[in-house]
């Protein structure tokens, strides 16, 4: 059983869904993250998304993007994917996808990038700017690399293409809001379940809804609608941003957001 599949037989066991936390490995520094790593698994945090220092996160809004300046030029490649695998080992169990740009992917390749990712136990990858019907040339290489391919299903696709992602993606389907990029500065809105039922009708895994998920009512609302948990991620990178010179107080207010989403909603 993958972990995710551990994941989500766990939280259905239990009665609640799984919350899982995004952020630039490295962000704002590389210890600084590795305790907000340890904050948000022991407030509750079923998953990590993480994503790679890049010059243009086409998919992220401004907060998001402040993050990856952050760490760019000072964590490269070779050190996130060491970040990573210290995670591994102090989280067997963990699910840890990476959500990344296919200019990383293909620099200088998607077998080295598919290969690093298998040397840190990375259980799956997420190419943002690559829509369902161009994600067939990395699912060889991934597979090869026993890496789960996540694709993204926007809030107004066709059934044809919802199809295709209910089909093609493993591990789960990242599920989007609303059109746009990320950001908790525009507020989340209720999940369409039409688009919940269509991928859940089509043998799809469990979805995770993202972008401006920032409070309980979003979790529940996304919930309510079918969704089978959430990730969150311009809040996390909102705190860095308030706490950037004093990593005690960004592990605190890290670990309080996952206890205050998880108890608002009931999980």
């Amino acid at each position: 059983m993958s972990r995710y599949a551990a994941m989500f037989e766990s939280a259905r066991a239990d009665g609640r869904a799984p919350v899982m936390a995004w952020s630039v490995v490295g962000d704002p520094t590389p210890e600084a993250w590795l305790d907000v790593v340890d904050a948000v698994v022991s407030a509750g945090a079923s998953a990590l998304e993480l994503s790679l220092a890049f010059s243009d996160p086409s998919a992220d809004g401004p907060v998001n993007q402040d993050a990856y300046t952050r760490v760019l030029g000072k964590v490269d490649k070779h050190r996130t994917f060491a970040l990573i695998k210290q995670v591994r080992e102090r989280y067997p169990e963990l699910p840890i996808g990476l959500m990344t740009y296919a200019n990383l992917v293909y620099t200088p390749s998607p077998k080295v990038f598919y290969a690093a990712c298998a040397a840190a136990d990375v259980d799956s990858v997420l190419v943002a700017d690559v829509p369902v019907h161009e994600a067939g040339i990395f699912r060889g290489v991934a597979a090869a690399h026993g890496i789960e391919v996540v694709l993204i299903a926007p809030p107004n696709a066709r059934e044809a293409e919802l199809k295709a992602i209910a089909e093609q993606s493993q591990g789960f389907v990242y599920l989007v809001s609303r059109a746009g990029v990320t950001g908790t500065e525009r507020e989340a809105q209720s999940p369409l379940a039409s688009v919940i039922g269509t991928l859940k009708q089509y043998g799809g895994p469990p979805t995770i809804l993202g972008f401006g998920i920032s409070r309980a009512e979003h979790v529940r609302n996304a919930i309510a609608a079918g969704a089978d948990g959430v990730v969150i991620g311009s809040a996390f990178a909102k705190l860095v941003t308030d706490h950037v010179d004093d990593p005690a107080a960004l592990a605190t207010a890290s670990a309080a957001l996952i206890t205050e989403l998880r108890s608002g909603a009931g999980l």
